[in-house]
């Protein structure tokens, strides 16, 4: 009976997980969003609320954003609907895409905001840029195309979304789903739109 190689199994896998060329060529969108995805449940704001419990979804890639955004010949309306599809297939209304690269030695971080209505949007972007609670992540706005994403002047169904880059490296998943879930948990407006 052949015994596998542990340590060797391991290594090929983590490497695998870091590898920029399986994130970006071996893997479609909804695979990116999928492969790292956390759902998170959340008591509603009120005793009151009808609804049981809120849910949002986060999911972790390993590549810079603008690889997965762009990863497609349709840029960012073929990523956009991807993004919709994958969040009606895990019905949620609320999804944040947390990057991690590394880029010359240093960790770098990114993260994406998509909502199913405007309002879900600019009171996360709100609460991460303003609140106390976040400040410790250090999140700033990034200034692009996909700021404008979630106007739908032109009659299109575009769904709001915020780019931000996260000044604090080593705020991962694990910092930043407390963070939303408070956001969440005190939030009215969530409520209505979770």
């Amino acid at each position: 009976q052949v015994q596998p190689n542990c340590a060797a199994l391991y290594e090929l896998l983590q490497s695998s997980k870091f590898d920029r060329a399986f994130w970006e060529d071996e893997m479609n969108v909804r695979d990116c969003l999928r492969i790292d995805y956390k759902r998170f449940q959340v008591s509603p704001p009120s005793p009151t609320t009808t609804t049981t419990s809120l849910a949002f979804g986060m999911s972790s890639v390993l590549l810079p954003m603008d690889s997965l955004v762009y990863k497609k010949e349709g840029g960012m309306a073929s990523f956009q609907k991807e993004a919709q599809d994958y969040m009606e297939s895990v019905n949620v209304n609320l999804l944040l895409i947390l990057s991690m690269t590394i880029v010359n030695d240093e960790a770098q971080r990114e993260m994406i905001i998509i909502g199913k209505g405007d309002n879900i949007v600019k009171d996360v972007t709100k609460y991460l840029l303003e609140s106390d609670d976040a400040a410790f992540l250090e999140c700033a706005e990034k200034k692009n195309d996909i700021a404008v994403v979630g106007d739908d002047s032109d009659g299109s169904d575009k769904i709001p979304m915020k780019w931000f880059i996260q000044g604090n490296t080593k705020g991962s998943r694990k910092q930043v789903a407390p963070v939303i879930m408070r956001f969440v948990a005190d939030s009215t407006i969530a409520a209505a739109s979770l």
